[in-house]
C-alpha cells in the first residue's frame, strides 16, 4: 500500500561518517548500489531506502560524503524535504561536513537534524567536544542552534529509535504540497529494464501524474508517453508530489536521458543557456570576476557557465550580487529554483543562488541593474510577471508561464490579478500581455500618425485601416472601442477630424450626388465621370466621400451607384429572383432591361455579397 504522504529526507557529512549504517538501521535498506560501494566501502552515487509508519513515509537520500563525488551529492540533495547532517564523534565536523551543511543551507532545506554517529567508538568527552563544533557550525552560518543534537550508534542500534520517531514527528508537520508547478521531476536515474524499455527516477516535485499521461523532457525538449508508474518497488497508476517514482517510458532510448534532464507534464519551453539569477559567494579570498568559469549544480544537473557581472568588472568576496550566467549547454531551469555554485578548479563549493528568469535578454557591458531584474528579484508571483514586463514591454502568456513555470490556473490568477489592478493589460483573443506604458506608447504612436496624415491629407476621409496592420489589432480595436478612434469601413480618424470642402468640392460633391441620383441603375462608368470632372484625383475623393457616407456603393472599380437607386434594385431583385429556381443572364436582363456592361457587373456584385451564387451559367437566389 502506498502512503498519502512521503517526506524527503537527505544525509550529508563526511565520508565515513556512518551515513549509510544509519539509513540502513532505520530502514533495513542498503542504500549502496553499486558494487564498487560495497567493495570500497564508501557510497560513490545516491542511493535510497524507504520507511513507513502510520500512513506517513520517509523517503531517504543516502548521498557520498567523498569530496569527489560531491557532484552526485548534489543531485540528490535538490528535492528533500529536511536534511540528516551526519557527524561522527570519533571526527568531529570535517571539511565534507562543512561543505555538504553549506550546501543545505544555500538550497534552503529545513529543518537540518543534526545526527552525531559512532558514540559506540567515542568516550563522552570527544562526543562533547563534536556537539559543541556542531553548534558553533549551526551558529556561523546564522541559523539558530538545534534544540536537540542526537546520538547515536549505527552499530549497536543506540539512539535509532529516538531520531525515527523524531523523524515522524518532524513528517507530519511539514506541508509540503506544490501546487503552483507544473508536474515535473528533476531526473537522477536512467536505465533500461530488459522487456520494458528506459526507465528515468526522480522525486515528482509538485502535481501528480498517471499511466498514459504524455511528459516533455528538456532539453532537448522530446515528449512520451508514460506506459508504467512506480513508486519504492509498487506499481500504481497514479503518483503525487514529494513521492520517489521510475517512470517508464519506453519511446526513449537509455542514452537520450541523462541525469540532470527535466521531465515536465506539459511542452513549457525551460531549456535555456542563460539565465538571470542572484548568487551569494561566501567562500573565497579576493574579488569575483566578470566572466568568472564555475561550476552551476541545479536540480540534478551539473553544468559549466560563466558568471556575468551586470554593474562592474569585479566584485570583492563575500558578495551577494544580480548577475547573468552564461551555461555552456543547454540546461532546464525556471524562477525560483535554488542552485549551488562551485569554483571551476579546484573544485569547491563557494556559494549558492536562484534563478530569476531562464529567458532573459543577453546582457552586455556593465550597466545599472534594470528596474525589471530587481521586480524579478522576488518571492511573488505578481511581481516577477512584472519584471517581466518592465524589461520588455510585452510578453506572450505560455512564454511568461514557462519563464514563471506555474500551471495554468495559477497563471491565470497572477494575470487576473495585476489586471484588475491596472498593472497589466490583456486584450480579449490576443495571447500577448502588456504593460500599460507599452500600451501607452504604441496608442501615442498610432494617434499621432493619423493626426499626421490628417494634417497631410485633409481632403482624405480618414487613414486607411491597412496600413495600421503592423500595430496590435487588438490594441487598435479597443482604441476604437474607447473611443479614441473612430473606425468607418476601412479608413480610420481621429473623433474631432472632419473634413473641411472647400465651395467648389462642395459644389462637385453635389453635382456627382445628383448625376449619379438621376442616372439610376446605368449611370455614367468611371471613364465617363473622369471626362465630366476633369480632376481625376478630387473624383476619386468625391467617390470615397460618397461610400464613406452611405451615399454611393461601389459595385465594381468602374460602376457606382446611388445607394437608394441600389436598395430599390435590391429588393425588386430578391421578389423577383425568389419565385425562381435559377435565373440566366438573358432572363435577368429581360426583368431588368439591363445591358451587359451594367448587368454582368452587378450580378458579380451579388455573387461577392453572397446574394446570389453562380451555377455554371446559371444564378440562384442564397
Amino acid at each position: 500500500m502506498i502512503s498519502q504522504k512521503q517526506i524527503i529526507i537527505g544525509t550529508a557529512g563526511h565520508i565515513d561518517h556512518g551515513k549509510t549504517t544509519l539509513v540502513y538501521r532505520m530502514t533495513g535498506t542498503d542504500a549502496d548500489r553499486w558494487e564498487e560501494e560495497k567493495r570500497r566501502g564508501i557510497t560513490i552515487d545516491i542511493g535510497f531506502a524507504h520507511l513507513e509508519r502510520d500512513g506517513l513515509a520517509l523517503s531517504f537520500i543516502d548521498v557520498p560524503g567523498h569530496r569527489d563525488f560531491v557532484t552526485n551529492m548534489l543531485a540528490g540533495v535538490h528535492s528533500v524535504d529536511m536534511g540528516l547532517l551526519v557527524v561522527a564523534a570519533d571526527e568531529s565536523v570535517m571539511p565534507q561536513t562543512e561543505e555538504h551543511f553549506n550546501i543545505l543551507t544555500f538550497l534552503g532545506v529545513s529543518p537540518i537534524i543534526p545526527v552525531i554517529t559512532k558514540i559506540d567508538l567515542s568516550d563522552a568527552e570527544m562526543v562533547a567536544f563534536t556537539e559543541l563544533e556542531v553548534r558553533e557550525l549551526f551558529g556561523k552560518s546564522g541559523l539558530a542552534e538545534p534544540d536537540t543534537i542526537f546520538h547515536v550508534s549505527g552499530t549497536t542500534g543506540e539512539g535509532v529509535e529516538s531520531l525515527t520517531n523524531h523523524l515522524f514527528e518532524l513528517g507530519e508537520s511539514i506541508h509540503n504540497e506544490n501546487n503552483r508547478q507544473p508536474p515535473h521531476l528533476h531526473i537522477d536515474r536512467s536505465f533500461t529494464i530488459k522487456g520494458h524499455g528506459t526507465v528515468i527516477t526522480g522525486t515528482l516535485m509538485s502535481g501528480s501524474l498517471k499511466t498514459g499521461d504524455k511528459i516533455t523532457v528538456y532539453p532537448p525538449g522530446k515528449a512520451a508517453v508514460i506506459k508504467k508508474l512506480n513508486n519504492h518497488g509498487h506499481s500504481v497508476n497514479e503518483i503525487h508530489a514529494r513521492k520517489r517514482v521510475a517512470l517508464n517510458v519506453p519511446q526513449f532510448q537509455k542514452n537520450e536521458l541523462i541525469r540532470g534532464m527535466v521531465a515536465v507534464s506539459e511542452p513549457l519551453q525551460i531549456s535555456t543557456r542563460y539565465a538571470d539569477a542572484r548568487i551569494q559567494v561566501a567562500s573565497g579570498e579576493g574579488e569575483l570576476e566578470d566572466l568568472t568559469r564555475v561550476r552551476i549544480s541545479m536540480g540534478s544537473d551539473d553544468v559549466i557557465a560563466r558568471i556575468k557581472l551586470l554593474e562592474s568588472p569585479s566584485v570583492d568576496i563575500p558578495c551577494d550580487v544580480l548577475c547573468q550566467l552564461r551555461f555552456e549547454r543547454e540546461v532546464a531551469c525556471f524562477m525560483g529554483e535554488r542552485f549551488i555554485v562551485r569554483s571551476y578548479s579546484p573544485v569547491h563549493t563557494i556559494g549558492g543562488g536562484v534563478i530569476l528568469d531562464s529567458q532573459p535578454v543577453k546582457r552586455r557591458g556593465f550597466h545599472p541593474v534594470s528596474p525589471g531584474l530587481k521586480l524579478k528579484d522576488s518571492m511573488d508571483d505578481q511581481s516577477r510577471l512584472m519584471g517581466i514586463l518592465t524589461e520588455s514591454g510585452k510578453v506572450d502568456s505560455e512564454n511568461a508561464r514557462a519563464r514563471l513555470f506555474l500551471t495554468r490556473q495559477v497563471f491565470e490568477t497572477v494575470v487576473q490579478s495585476l489586471t484588475s489592478e491596472k498593472h497589466l493589460v490583456k486584450f480579449e483573443k490576443d495571447s500577448q500581455l502588456y504593460h500599460p506604458d507599452q500600451v501607452k506608447e504604441i496608442e501615442d504612436e498610432i494617434l499621432s500618425r493619423v493626426e499626421e496624415f490628417h494634417r497631410e491629407n485633409p481632403r482624405k476621409d480618414g487613414y486607411p485601416a491597412g496600413i495600421l496592420r503592423h500595430y496590435p489589432d487588438s490594441i487598435v480595436r479597443a482604441m476604437v472601442k474607447q473611443g479614441q478612434l473612430v473606425q468607418k469601413g476601412s479608413v480610420i480618424r481621429l473623433p474631432s477630424f472632419s473634413r473641411t470642402y472647400s465651395p467648389d468640392e462642395q459644389a462637385a460633391y453635389q453635382k456627382l450626388l445628383s448625376l449619379l441620383k438621376a442616372a439610376g441603375m446605368t449611370p455614367p462608368l468611371l471613364s465617363a465621370l473622369k471626362r465630366e470632372f476633369e480632376d481625376g484625383a478630387l473624383l476619386t475623393d468625391l467617390l470615397q466621400r460618397g461610400i464613406s457616407e452611405g451615399c454611393f456603393v461601389r459595385i465594381s472599380p468602374d460602376y457606382f451607384l446611388d445607394t437608394d437607386e441600389y436598395e430599390k434594385f435590391l429588393e425588386h431583385f430578391r421578389d423577383w429572383a425568389a419565385g425562381l429556381g435559377s435565373f440566366n443572364i438573358q432572363e435577368a436582363k429581360a426583368e431588368f432591361g439591363l445591358v451587359r456592361k451594367y448587368l454582368i457587373p452587378l450580378l458579380e456584385h451579388l455573387d461577392g455579397e453572397k446574394i446570389t451564387a453562380k451555377m455554371d451559367d446559371k444564378r440562384k437566389l442564397l
